[in-house]
């Protein structure tokens, strides 16, 4: 096929929500492509073909991407100790991301500079003990289709609307050690960031298999029915729970299996989409969507008139749509005593 219709069938798909159906010429036939269908028709014969569209798996992931493996649950976690090669650097980097994303603040939480750091001294003592990624090909295109809506509405606005970057951005740490997660880089025009999410055990099955879902939040919100996120680990370590040792979860089916072993607690590393950010003034415990002209909701640290302690000790940021969100990895950790020595 010609670059030229290539590139046209291209555009085509990135704006099929707006307009399934499209036209182009090869050669001497003209082609209709419903996105609806998935069908190819010849305008002239009327014949009609089924067509499909492929995207590259992400280039981190370590096992081929098959018909059967997109559909498989079993195959949606991958234990990387499995690829010794790439693991060690990949479970240094993480260690390294969560101690320094929670580095101890100049006076215990009392005084918050630099507002993106916190005073959780506990994760200082941190080892991570095993790293999940999470190859999910619905959810993975999921996320494209999310990051595809949000350059269509950033594309539909003048300059001086567009989505402006998170501030305060997250801790340089993220971006030190990027490249050693081997992801594709992040998108910052659409405010891609990595971020934390904890939540005990029972619930990774669910986010592994189907991704973030407002509707599991919590009763209580400060800041709406949405998935909520931090960029520092001991806030989100804060939402993790201890477990007893006393059976075996299985995430994806019969596949990897996470034990519950005492002491280990799990968190997940996502990329999330901010978009156009709204920062929140005060509590806002009854939104179920961002304000008009925005994509999320951010909670910086500092003064917060309504909440129980005035103040907001980290930096939250909360997304309402499932799509802007994607789990890469699951972390499984312990908060190891204080006498302990790493080397």
């Amino acid at each position: 096929m010609p670059d030229e219709s290539a590139a046209k069938l291209r555009e085509a798909w990135e704006l099929r929500a707006n307009a399934c159906v499209t036209e182009f010429e090869l050669g001497e036939h003209s082609y209709q492509i419903d996105f609806n269908a998935m069908t190819q028709t010849n305008t002239s014969s009327k014949k009609v073909r089924k067509i499909r569209h492929t995207v590259p798996a992400p280039p981190h992931w370590v096992r081929p991407v098959t018909p059967s493996t997109k559909s498989k649950a079993d195959e949606y976690l991958q234990d990387m100790s499995r690829w010794p090669a790439r693991y060690e650097e990949l479970k240094r980097a993480i260690e390294t991301i969560m101690k320094r994303s929670s580095l101890p603040n100049s006076h215990k939480g009392v005084t918050l500079l630099p507002i993106t750091q916190s005073s959780c001294e506990c994760l200082q003592r941190i080892k991570v003990h095993k790293v999940y990624q999470i190859e999910n090909w619905q959810l993975y295109q999921a996320y494209l289709d999310g990051k595809r809506r949000l350059e269509r509405q950033l594309d539909a606005l003048d300059s001086t609307h567009r989505a402006e970057a998170l501030w305060p951005s997250p801790p340089p740490v993220f971006a030190e050690y990027s490249a050693d997660l081997k992801t594709a880089p992040l998108d910052t025009r659409l405010n891609e960031c990595y971020a934390f999410h904890g939540a005990g055990l029972a619930k990774f099955q669910k986010i592994a298999d189907s991704g973030f879902d407002f509707r599991e939040a919590g009763a209580v919100t400060y800041y709406g029915a949405g998935t909520y996120f931090a960029t520092n680990a001991c806030k989100s370590h804060q939402y993790t729970t201890e477990t007893n040792g006393a059976a075996v979860c299985c995430l994806g089916g019969g596949g990897t299996r996470i034990g519950e072993t005492s002491g280990r607690r799990h968190m997940v590393l996502s990329r999330v989409l901010l978009g156009r950010i709204h920062y929140a003034a005060e509590l806002c415990r009854e939104v179920k969507k961002p304000p008009l002209g925005a994509d999320s909701i951010v909670a910086n640290a500092g003064p917060m008139p309504g909440h129980h302690l005035k103040v907001q000790a980290h930096q939250e940021l909360v997304v309402f749509d499932r799509d802007q969100a994607l789990p890469e990895f699951i972390i499984e950790y312990a908060v190891e005593p204080e006498s302990a020595v790493f080397p």
